[in-house]
């Protein structure tokens, strides 16, 4: 077999082709990785102020007897589910698992958490795009 130049730039350029789309998966999924993590510290700095403002308030005696009992059992949940939407990545056998209802509000949930993520992505790493 001879050398054939037209189908050596063929063959190089597909190996070319091939390793940008690698490239592109690369970015994309480090991309992902750095707006989870920045979403997890928007979580803790968001936690470390609401904390700050219930330090705050405390004194008050209308908040101790009406309003930090409901208040905290509802924020410490918020706060955990917001870890748990921003942090959880599900497998293709747990969503093949669920029951059809509990499939369709993680569906919801994994969309909210992409529109939140690209906004993520959008506001600190728009650079790095």
């Amino acid at each position: 077999m001879s050398f054939n130049p037209n189908r050596e730039k063929e063959r190089v350029q597909e190996i070319l082709k091939q390793n940008e789309k690698y490239e592109k998966q690369y970015k994309n999924k480090n991309l992902l990785k750095k707006s989870i993590q920045i979403a997890l510290e928007e979580v803790d700095e968001f936690e470390k102020y609401y904390y700050e403002f219930i330090s705050n308030i405390s004194h008050l005696v209308i908040f101790k007897e009406l309003i930090q009992s409901p208040i905290e059992v509802n924020m410490e949940k918020i706060i955990k589910d917001l870890r748990f939407l921003m942090a959880k990545n599900y497998s293709k056998e747990e969503l093949e698992k669920m029951p059809d209802d509990v499939y369709q509000q993680v569906v919801q949930n994994q969309k909210q958490r992409a529109d939140i993520l690209k906004k993520i992505v959008k506001t600190y790493l728009s650079k790095e795009r």
